[in-house]
């Protein structure tokens, strides 16, 4: 027997990393995030494009995918020998990006039209609220340090 859903969006989105996990160790840490995959993935995803427009040559850009570690130490695509990323100056401001903690001043949010008085008003009002980014999206652009990176 197949069990009928019930509901709308039920798609997930979960990401979950880990550190520690060599015999130095000392502790070990597993952080992750759940996303609703129809309203916060798609701020997500603009935020990282962003960031890869910003910061990787367009050349490198297809397919690209960022590494913290990679960022953090100097290796992999940052490698630390390459005269562009051979220090944390030039590498450590990606990770600021994406951590929200970006020195450079955000652009400013679009503007919504304003409701028009009358009837119309409470339909377009639920048209609005439906197509508006969830709590969590807004509480990370209000608060971007929340942001996975």
């Amino acid at each position: 027997m197949i069990a009928p859903l019930f509901g709308q969006n039920l798609v997930r989105l979960i990401y979950l990393d880990e550190t520690g996990t060599t015999s130095r160790a000392t502790f070990l840490s597993v952080a992750g995030v759940i996303l609703h995959g129809d309203y916060e993935w798609p701020g997500v995803d603009e935020r990282i494009v962003a960031l890869i427009e910003r910061y990787i040559p367009e050349p490198d850009r297809l397919g690209f995918v960022f590494h913290a570690t990679d960022i953090f130490h100097g290796s992999g695509y940052f490698d630390r020998r390459k005269p562009e990323w051979e220090t944390t100056d030039q590498r450590w401001p990606i990770l600021l990006a994406s951590a929200g903690a970006d020195p450079r001043p955000p652009e400013p949010p679009p503007q919504r039209p304003p409701l028009p008085p009358g009837p119309a008003r409470a339909p377009l009002a639920r048209r609005l609220v439906r197509s508006a980014p969830s709590q969590a999206v807004r509480r990370s652009q209000a608060h971007p340090q929340n942001l996975p990176p």
